[in-house]
């Protein structure tokens, strides 16, 4: 930086990296002794503006590259943390609020948007994952992608997502967005499972993981306008307005989002692909391992699941008005062990096959779902996006020893006695429709030259890891499609 003189006579400083060792002021602003020289002129104050303008400036684009970085957000500001993937920098910020938390009388209801706050919040430290069955911890354990792996804390106040964002140099292009939904049976998951610096790093994609409520505090539905359910999908369509309204600030493109998720994860993706609700927060979907026309997808009976939760809590459903209000008014660990009673995921031979309570899942309620998402896919009442689906050999078959409470062993794994035992059983068989014995084309209806592009561009995908997170092998095919 110099200090020269124009054709119009008027002193203005210059860049020049030549004289950077003399105490000038890095990239904008003149050499302290300018100012004594100008401080008689009437611009002065001008000069002191623009230098104040462009410290601003600086710090704004400068604080990607920091080892702390700053984000502005449309709720209050961000500190998260940089991490490296080899010399690649990642900016991470963990535990980022995208709904009130759903306690007290925000139970059982929809998302509300965030509290604004002053200040400067913390975003290095993960948020507790939301309440769920105790094999949730097992199963995030079996499942993680972290290098030093931590206990799960767990939560009613839930609601936060992951960030993991490459730095980009001033002037880059924004990333493609890539959302993770994690799977669990509707009953267990955390976006505290994973780390999504490698994933990020080495796809160049901004990755938001995200988590929402699980089970009973999750789908609980009386089949009206007390307690309409889908609360899960509700938290999922929130953070997804989230991502849109906020995710230019970490260097995304809101208009090049991609869902991927696995299991009960890729069920809500596809059910969202049928849902007004999402209709365009997202703009292309990978389901891995299920999709939203399995019969399992959809809970057709819900006030009688609900009746059966109100009365293992002691509460009394001579109306459901009352019976929301005792749920309300439980604790969440008494909640909890609830859901322990219900039993779910485990084969009973005393009780009537029908009378089983899988799980909670989604239901038609008028809002998330106007109907069965079966009528809305033959109606073809989809998202027109881009649609990758994906299954393993022997889907659902590592589940089977520990819902019929069966030994494992290398004979009872064998494919000939796994189709043996879920043929013997009816109801496993409807949840055993994740499987591949079950083709696509056994539960999508055919797609007529006159139906308006169904499920975009289905593709087989197989490229992915024992987390269920694609392998990066599989990624570049979708980035050629941004």
């Amino acid at each position: 930086m110099g200090f020269r003189e124009d054709k119009s006579g008027t002193s203005q400083c210059s860049l020049d990296t030549a004289d950077t060792a003399t105490n000038w002021y890095p990239q904008c602003g003149c050499h302290p002794s300018l100012w004594q020289e100008l401080a008689g002129q009437n611009m002065s104050w001008i000069l002191y503006l623009s230098l104040t303008l462009c410290l601003m400036v600086q710090t704004a684009l400068g604080a990607q590259h920091t080892e702390e970085p700053l984000v502005i957000t449309k709720y209050g500001t961000l500190q998260g943390k940089q991490m490296h993937v080899g010399k690649t920098p990642i900016n991470v910020f963990l535990g980022v609020p995208f709904s009130r938390p759903p306690v007290g009388v925000r139970r059982f209801a929809a998302p509300e948007p965030p509290e604004p706050w002053e200040g400067i919040k913390n975003a290095t430290t993960y948020a507790p994952a939301c309440l769920q069955e105790s094999w949730g911890q097992i199963t995030s354990m079996y499942f993680n992608t972290r290098k030093q792996y931590k206990w799960l804390r767990f939560s009613e106040d839930c609601l936060y997502l992951n960030v993991y964002a490459p730095v980009r140099a001033h002037g880059d292009a924004p990333l493609p967005v890539m959302v993770w939904f994690p799977g669990g049976a509707f009953l267990v998951g955390s976006a505290s499972t994973y780390d999504g610096t490698q994933l990020a790093s080495r796809e160049k994609v901004v990755l938001v993981l995200l988590q929402h409520r699980l089970g009973i505090l999750g789908f609980l539905s009386t089949g009206d306008s007390q307690a309409r359910g889908n609360w899960a999908l509700l938290d999922q369509v929130a953070a997804l307005r989230w991502v849109q309204e906020n995710i230019v600030a970490f260097g995304g493109d809101p208009r090049c989002v991609t869902l991927f998720g696995q299991s009960s994860g890729a069920m809500c993706i596809s059910g969202l692909m049928m849902s007004p609700l999402a209709r365009g927060l997202f703009h292309r979907a990978i389901s891995q391992s299920g999709t939203a026309a399995l019969r399992a997808f959809i809970t057709p009976d819900p006030l009688r699941v609900a009746k059966t939760v109100a009365r293992l809590a002691g509460c009394t459903y001579n109306s459901t008005r009352i019976l929301v209000d005792c749920l309300r008014a439980r604790s969440g660990a008494e909640v909890m062990h609830v859901s322990k009673k219900m039993g779910f995921f485990h084969l009973n031979s005393q009780k009537d096959p029908q009378e089983v309570v899988w799980f909670m899942s989604p239901v038609v309620d008028g809002v998330v779902f106007p109907d069965d998402p079966a009528v809305l896919l033959s109606q073809g009442q989809v998202a027109p996006v881009p649609y990758l689906l994906g299954v393993n050999n022997l889907e659902f078959s590592w589940l089977l020893p520990f819902i019929m409470k069966i030994s494992l062993n290398q004979f009872v794994m064998r494919k000939g006695i796994i189709t043996k035992l879920l043929w013997r059983t009816s109801t496993l068989l409807m949840l055993a429709s994740l499987s591949t014995c079950m083709s696509l084309s056994t539960t999508l209806p055919p797609v007529s030259s006159s139906s308006p592009a169904l499920m975009g561009q289905t593709t087989g995908m197989r490229s992915t890891s024992s987390s269920g997170i694609p392998s990066p092998k599989a990624i570049p095919r979708l980035r050629r499609k941004h």
